[in-house]
């Protein structure tokens, strides 16, 4: 009997006499694994990404029109903004005493283009489900505090080269624009902050007072003191004021109050916010002010984790499809495997036989061509998931080039037992091969012809 060394030394001395066949075995197998694990590394990645970036936002209130739209602008910086909420309607939510805290979103410029985002300091202050620190933090500089500065992010800060103490000129709309923009080249803005690498959209941002917008569309002037939008909103405001008490004595309905909001966001023009981040004090009363304001005519109400819910069912069916394809690539890897064993099992019958007169068992003549697969196996897995890690981050950093979107890549334990798997079931592949060289006749084989 053979010993295990023996046999094993014996599998990889017979895979390298056939070279060649070996290695097209290997890079077939290993295609197979890459495209596998590439798949399946990239949409998982991606949906932590996405799952990831939209962690400290709560409920998002913007205009009628699309949710998808909505979140994707707001949070991932993404697609174009929907119309602007009248200031006036800003003020009545902020008003509401179910509100605990309201941060608005102005967006519509861009810098070389990355999305300028108008808000507020409580931007920096959101946090993410049980975190103590703020999901947004500086690096270096710090803080806005006046119109025309800026912080930008991380990445932003390297696409650009903008440092503190830079200054540049936005551009309107949320792409590059080929020619430089003039209106705009009165409102400078000053880099003051760089925010830590979160990893999500927001690195790719440029965030701003959102005075800033309407000073710089509305040219209003600016005084000392930080501009209140209920200044602004605030003959508005009286006007809505008086149609919710006439509202509420009956005599006049909730179409004259939609009405009325309608009017004043003409009034307001551009002086009002693209979306609002809207908290507040519990549950309850974020449930009845989702139900409100989605029964309004003026605004909608969202929430982004039950939006990428439904956009992750919708994709379902098309990881369906790759889970498919990807089962018939491992279909198509272990036959690989049974028919290069195959042929070379038939091959070497003479050799076999050989090994049967010098003292090899039919046990040792089945292990050693298992153990072939086996190594068959073994350096196409390892060649597959070397390669599936450089498809996979190649094809990640491809996407953080050209989109706001963040690819979270991990390889878990799951990833681990396929290859594993496909291992196993490779290497099994080699079952009736090996039956075959187990049943190999000797005198029949070392005939002389």
């Amino acid at each position: 009997m053979l010993r295990a060394m023996s046999i094993l030394s014996i599998a990889w001395r017979n895979l390298m006499h056939r070279k060649l066949q070996t290695l097209i075995t290997v890079l077939i197998i290993s295609l197979g694994i890459a495209m596998t694990l590439s798949v399946i590394m990239l949409t998982n990645g991606i949906k932590e990404g996405i799952a990831e970036a939209s962690k400290p936002y709560g409920m998002l209130v913007g205009s009628k029109g699309s949710a998808n739209q909505l979140v994707f602008n707001t949070i991932y910086l993404m697609d174009t903004p929907l119309a602007n909420l009248p200031l006036s309607y800003v003020e009545h939510l902020r008003k509401d005493e179910r509100v605990a805290q309201i941060v608005p979103f102005g967006l519509g410029d861009n810098y070389r283009g990355h999305r300028i985002v108008g808000t507020t300091e409580q931007f920096f202050e959101l946090r993410s489900p049980s975190a103590d620190e703020s999901y947004f933090q500086l690096q270096e500089g710090r803080m806005f505090a006046e119109p025309f500065e800026a912080v930008i992010g991380q990445r932003a800060a390297r696409a650009t080269g903008l440092s503190i103490g830079d200054t540049f000129t936005s551009g309107h709309g949320v792409v590059e624009a080929i020619e430089e923009d003039h209106d705009h080249a009165a409102y400078p803005y000053t880099v003051v902050g760089i925010m830590k690498e979160t990893g999500t959209p927001a690195d790719m941002g440029i965030y701003v007072p959102i005075a800033s917008y309407w000073i710089s569309h509305q040219q209003m002037e600016w005084e000392d003191d930080w501009f209140d939008p209920s200044h602004a909103g605030s003959r508005a405001e009286d006007e809505i004021d008086n149609l919710e008490a006439e509202h509420q004595e009956g005599s006049v309905d909730a179409h004259a109050m939609e009405d009325g909001y309608s009017r004043e966001t003409e009034h307001e023009a551009g002086a009002g916010v693209t979306a609002l981040l809207v908290q507040p004090e519990s549950y309850m009363q974020l449930m009845q002010l989702y139900a409100e304001i989605n029964n309004s005519q003026i605004a909608q109400a969202v929430f982004p984790g039950q939006v990428l819910a439904e956009m992750f069912d919708m994709l379902g069916s098309g990881e369906q499809v790759w889970s498919y394809i990807s089962a018939m690539i491992l279909f198509m890897t272990v036959l690989t495997i049974l028919l290069f064993m195959y042929q070379s099992t038939v091959e070497k019958r003479r050799h076999l036989a050989i090994m049967r007169v010098i003292g090899a068992g039919r046990a040792n003549i089945f292990a050693i061509v298992i153990m072939e697969a086996a190594w068959i196996a073994a350096l196409g897995a390892a060649a597959g998931v070397m390669l599936s890690f450089l498809l996979t981050y190649t094809t990640a950093w491809y996407i953080s080039q050209h989109s706001t979107l963040s690819v979270l890549l991990t390889f878990t334990r799951e990833y681990a037992v396929l290859v594993a798997v496909i291992w196993a079931v490779g290497s099994a592949a080699a079952g009736l091969p090996a039956i075959i060289a187990y049943r190999t006749e000797i005198a029949k084989h070392l005939q002389l012809n």
